[in-house]
């Protein structure tokens, strides 16, 4: 393919592709988080199609309540409004069925149900709702275990590894994995890498599972020499892409006799807990933030422009982007996106774009972020 820099034909066909730019990736994803997978419907009823009837209408209301809770707060579960059919018929799209059996007025079947994106907004939006629909790539987990003056990472055993690996993976807005732990990890990062927050080797790491941070949860164990109660100190941290420079520390302990395995299980659910709402806080939506913003690209050819505009095709929190100017060197775009800056530039580092403000310049500047 002849290179088009310099020549009047880039200029025309970036302007032919970018002059107001909508995003068929970035809806898909978003159609993705509306989408409620797996609903279970087991209905009784005088007759089988009363039983369906009414099974799948309450399969509608427990799907909507299911995304409610995925992309809003905890703190905010109470305050979710009451959830009847009216409501789900404003703002369902529509639903596949599955595994329908009948029998004897019983129905049982399984639901995947659709919402509508902008229906459910307004909705959270009428009822001042902050509610969160960026999901985050995958984030790798490194559990590594302070005990008696050793530090361990992929050693065996490693309690506190294998109380990570029980846990089903979460189905959230924050994917959480954990690494394998074979001969080519222990080759990556070393555990004391991993506490002293080594960037190069925990990037390695990082890459090697395709994910865009890691997150380091480092956990001490103490034993009351009086009582014999196990008492775990957490310290998590993540690195990498996105990273918002957050230090999570808390402290788990079991009663006097208590055993080690529960407590390290009820620390690892407070610490998926955690993750997940420090993920949905930072990427909250309020009603009426709707923002602008211009930013320059730097353009070293036309084939890094046209990735640049596909990965601007898979940032959810963008509403729009228009073209500004471009020559062959950069482009000046036109931002339109939902929520604050720092919230956009997390959404953006979800498709290895790092958008920065550059002081020597006044503005906004977007470049292609180091792709794992």
């Amino acid at each position: 393919m002849p290179d088009l820099r310099g020549s009047r034909g880039f200029v025309m066909i970036s302007l032919a592709f970018a002059a107001s730019l909508f995003w068929a990736a970035a809806e898909a994803q978003i159609r993705d988080i509306y989408t409620v997978p797996a609903v279970a419907v087991d209905e009784r009823a005088a007759d089988e199609l009363a039983a369906k009837t009414k099974g799948i209408a309450r399969a509608q209301q427990e799907a909507l309540r299911r995304l409610f809770e995925l992309i809003t707060l905890r703190n905010d579960h109470d305050l979710l409004p009451e959830i009847d059919d009216t409501m789900v018929q404003q703002v369902i799209h529509d639903y596949a069925v599955a595994g329908e059996k009948f029998g004897g007025g019983r129905y049982l079947a399984e639901l995947t149900v659709r919402f509508k994106p902008e229906a459910v907004r307004r909705l959270m939006r009428a009822r001042n709702m902050p509610f969160a629909e960026t999901r985050s790539r995958p984030v790798l987990v490194l559990p590594v275990y302070q005990v008696a003056g050793s530090i361990l990472l992929w050693d065996d055993p490693n309690p506190w590894f294998a109380a990570w690996s029980k846990r089903p993976a979460p189905k959230g807005l924050l994917p959480l994995t954990l690494p394998l732990g074979d001969y080519s990890d222990v080759e990556e990062i070393s555990a004391e890498m991993a506490v002293r927050g080594n960037d190069e080797r925990l990037n390695a790491i990082a890459k090697k599972y395709q994910a865009l941070a890691t997150l380091v949860a480092a956990a001490r164990l103490t034993i009351d020499p009086a009582t014999g109660a196990p008492t775990i100190q957490v310290s998590m941290t993540r690195y990498g892409a996105g990273d918002v420079g957050r230090t999570l520390i808390r402290s788990f302990s079991a009663a006097p006799g208590g055993e080690l395995e529960p407590l390290l299980d009820e620390a690892v659910e407070a610490l998926m807990i955690q993750a997940e709402e420090d993920w949905k806080r930072d990427n909250l939506q309020t009603a009426n933030n709707d923002q602008r913003i211009t930013a320059v690209v730097p353009i070293v050819d036309f084939g890094e422009w046209l990735v640049i505009r596909e990965r601007l095709g898979r940032v959810s929190t963008l509403k729009r982007v228009d073209v500004m100017r471009i020559s062959v060197k950069e482009a000046e775009i036109s931002l339109k996106f939902t929520g604050g800056a720092d919230q956009l530039r997390l959404a953006m580092a979800q498709s290895d774009l790092d958008l920065a403000y550059v002081q020597a310049q006044s503005g906004y500047v977007l470049r292609l972020g180091t792709k794992r």
